[in-house]
């Protein structure tokens, strides 16, 4: 008889029952996604084109040239984080993903409040991806054709395609990913290699240089922030834990090639464009529509092909952090956390009536932030709030794996990839999130913390009721449906 103290690896979880999709019900579609799939879903999630376009700029305007050396401190940073996710994904392959791995590592009343924490994160960033496509889209018909199309009505085309392809299922949900994210990197390559082939950019190790950074470490650890926010969401593959092909070596793979892959893609391009420039970074800086600007340049009428990705950007980061908030929801109703009916899954085996909800709290965000502050110029009030959370979220991680292993698999400690990587993770998120609040940004950005300390707030206040009613068991949050601990002993 195996002693109590096995460790997790030794465990055994148990596949749900099989129901035929004729049922109307059962679990998420097993097998259904290849490793490669995988590291597809997590290099869209972080839209490569519209983080270099949206990002770059913001980096540029805290640290000057040094904004490279931030995406390379950043490429640490997040590799390092990445080891912990991957650590995870070994133990507990789960569509709740970071919800069902802090839960586990750090007790099922913080995971609920961390899987409450987690949607408000996905559902911003789908938010923000209908807003900003239709800002893009409305501007770019109205400059380049001269066509007038508000941006409310082409936000509502991106709304229908992502509810569309998500409850569709994940397989198509993929190929579209696949498709729009080549499309992108191959556009921006090409933008980057003609620059550099016709001498409009000579590269400058400068940029490595720490010292080129006006505002000296403080910016560059406001840099490293945004360049967090530009890879912010790559982990949602790791939501495909019960529907990828061997979760448990597939996820980490994934996720490790799409962060490296990703932020080289961001250093090499966001070198060549801030040396190509004109005017230099303090002008680029200004820019919001910098590339465009290259791409004009050096394509003439044929740089609103620029545009043209960016936009397909948005579409494919808004897809898959919409199907990675609906699981989660979907998780959080499978242990009685959310009520029952966000745990059915359509003919399609896809969570229909989390589909549903999620569409039904980001749409309304979106048209009224819109309205309020434009649907481009929005895009700095969600990504201020993405920043501050992820970085806690990210943070957080780190301290759920050290701890879960020291109390489930003391016999597989390793000091590097249970203390030193995540403490390096632990140091260089945890440095840009100090950074972004302290000092707090000009008004009204300065109140955006606290809207999300009040999302948590409210995920404390739903827990208590939860606790106090007895309307679920909160115990079994940490579970995530497919993964029932085989043992006494089990996350608590």
């Amino acid at each position: 008889m195996e002693s109590k103290a096995a460790a997790p690896d030794d465990k055994v979880f148990h596949e749900p029952e099989v129901i035929t999709p004729e049922a109307g019900g059962g679990g998420l579609k097993r097998n259904a996604v290849p490793p490669r799939v995988v590291a597809i879903t997590s290099m869209a999630a972080a839209g490569p084109a519209a983080s270099v376009a949206l990002a770059l700029p913001v980096m540029v305007s805290f640290a000057g040239r040094a904004a490279i050396f931030a995406l390379l401190l950043t490429l640490v940073a997040m590799a390092a984080l990445t080891n912990t996710f991957a650590e995870f994904a070994k133990r507990i392959p789960s569509a709740g993903s970071l919800f069902a791995w802090n839960s586990a590592g750090l007790g099922s009343n913080f995971g609920f409040v961390f899987g409450w924490f987690f949607v408000g994160c996905y559902l911003l960033i789908a938010a923000q991806g209908y807003s900003v496509f239709g800002g893009f889209l409305s501007e770019y018909l109205n400059t380049a054709l001269s066509i007038d199309i508000p941006w409310w009505l082409l936000s509502g085309i991106c709304i229908i395609y992502t509810l569309s392809f998500a409850w569709r299922g994940i397989s198509i949900s993929a190929e579209a990913a696949l498709f729009l994210l080549a499309f992108e990197v191959v556009v921006m390559l090409l933008l980057a290699g003609w620059l550099l082939i016709s001498g409009h950019s000579q590269p400058s190790f400068s940029v490595f240089d720490p010292g080129t950074s006006p505002g000296g470490w403080a910016a560059i650890g406001l840099a490293i922030s945004f360049g967090i926010v530009g890879l912010a969401g790559f982990e949602e593959a790791a939501t495909l834990g019960e529907e990828a092909e061997d979760p448990r070596r597939s996820v980490g793979r994934g996720l490790f090639t799409a962060v490296i892959l990703l932020q080289l893609f961001f250093i090499f391009v966001g070198w060549i464009l801030i040396d190509a420039y004109p005017g230099g970074v303090g002008a680029f800086a200004e820019d919001e529509g910098a590339i465009q600007t290259l791409a004009t340049e050096v394509w003439h009428s044929f740089g609103g092909i620029i545009t043209v990705i960016i936009i397909s950007s948005i579409l494919a980061f808004t897809l898959t952090a919409f199907n990675a908030g609906v699981r989660v929801i979907y998780s959080l109703s499978r242990v009685g956390a959310m009520p029952a009916v966000f745990g059915r899954t359509t003919r399609f085996r896809t969570p229909g009536a989390a589909i549903v909800l999620l569409g039904a709290v980001t749409i309304p965000i979106c048209y009224i932030l819109g309205a309020a502050k434009g649907p481009i110029g929005a895009f700095a009030y969600y990504g201020f709030m993405v920043s501050v959370a992820f970085a806690i979220i990210y943070v957080l991680s780190n301290f759920a794996l050290i701890n879960y292993i020291r109390k489930y698999a003391p016999s597989e400690f390793s000091i590097v990839r249970h203390a030193l990587i995540p403490l390096v993770a632990i140091v260089g998120v945890g440095y840009a999130l100090y950074r972004t609040v302290n000092p707090l940004p000009p008004a009204p950005l300065n109140n955006l913390p606290w809207v999300v300390a009040g999302w948590a707030a409210v995920g404390v206040a739903i827990l208590v009721y939860l606790r106090v009613s007895g309307k679920a068991d909160i115990e079994d949050v940490g579970k995530a449906f497919a993964d029932e601990w085989d043992g006494e002993e089990k996350p608590a």
